[in-house]
């Protein structure tokens, strides 16, 4: 399972996102299980990545399984615990 969030460094929005996603990274139930992946989208690698998964507002925050997106938030960051749904 993977984990990816999509910012910037100058985002409000992005910078939670970057904290959610550092916060779930410590949870020891996730260690081993899940990848977690951070895209500036000022990057050339970033954007790329953008465009290949329709990445249209930051943050977007995307829970992929098996190459299968299975979550998405575009423009918001959700609660941890509303991630750990989709984790479990």
């Amino acid at each position: 399972m993977q984990i990816e969030v999509f910012g910037k460094d100058d985002c409000i929005k992005c910078d939670e996102a970057k904290n959610l996603l550092n916060k779930l990274r410590e949870e020891e139930s996730l260690k081993g299980k899940v990848q977690f992946r951070y895209f500036d989208m000022e990057s050339v690698d970033g954007m790329a990545e953008g465009a290949f998964n329709d990445v249209l507002k930051i943050p977007t925050i995307l829970i992929n399984d098996q190459d299968k997106n299975i979550a998405r938030w575009d423009g918001n960051v959700p609660q941890a615990s509303e991630i750990s749904t989709y984790l479990q």
